[in-house]
């Protein structure tokens, strides 16, 4: 999980460790008022928690379950605690909700990389910055194109991401 905050190695391995029981389901976007809506579905290792929704109009991440929202503010709190965000050196806590929009953002990003797989083979390589890959078009994943890329890239390939949705 990557943040936009300036997180230790420790606060960010704590972080990773528990985000993996955690899962966004039914996500749906659409534009609001001022940017843009979710809809969505918080996971917790496989079992519903709470629907997670933002309006798009200005306003907080809302979580249908207060209770949901209290327990992941305690626990980050104690994993994380206070952080300093990105932009402008600004000190604050590392809460739910910013945690969920982390785990959205996610989704969104593997829900994008899953619907370009489907017509092509998107490759991580060490040459690859953050959040850029390549995309061989018209190539469609199948048992012969890790051998073929493995021959091709050699030692700079990192992942091949259709692999991911397997």
């Amino acid at each position: 999980m990557q943040t936009d905050y300036s997180l230790t190695k420790e606060q960010q391995e704590n972080l990773d460790k528990f985000a993996k029981r955690f899962e966004i389901k039914n996500l749906k976007t659409f534009r609001g008022m001022e940017g843009s809506g979710i809809n969505s579905t918080l996971y917790e290792n496989g079992k519903k928690l709470c629907n997670c929704d933002d309006d798009g109009n200005g306003g907080c991440l809302d979580f249908s379950e207060y209770a949901v929202q209290e327990r992941l503010d305690k626990e980050l709190k104690k994993l994380v605690g206070t952080v300093k965000f990105n932009e402008g050196g600004m000190t604050t806590e590392y809460d739910a909700e910013c945690f969920v929009n982390d785990l959205i953002a996610e989704a969104e990003v593997n829900k994008q990389l899953k619907s370009k797989c489907k017509k092509n083979v998107l490759v991580l390589t060490t040459d690859c910055k953050s959040g850029q890959y390549l995309q061989y078009t018209k190539m469609i994943y199948n048992a012969l194109t890790r051998p073929l890329l493995e021959k091709k890239l050699g030692n700079k390939l990192v992942e091949i991401i259709n692999e991911r949705f397997i």
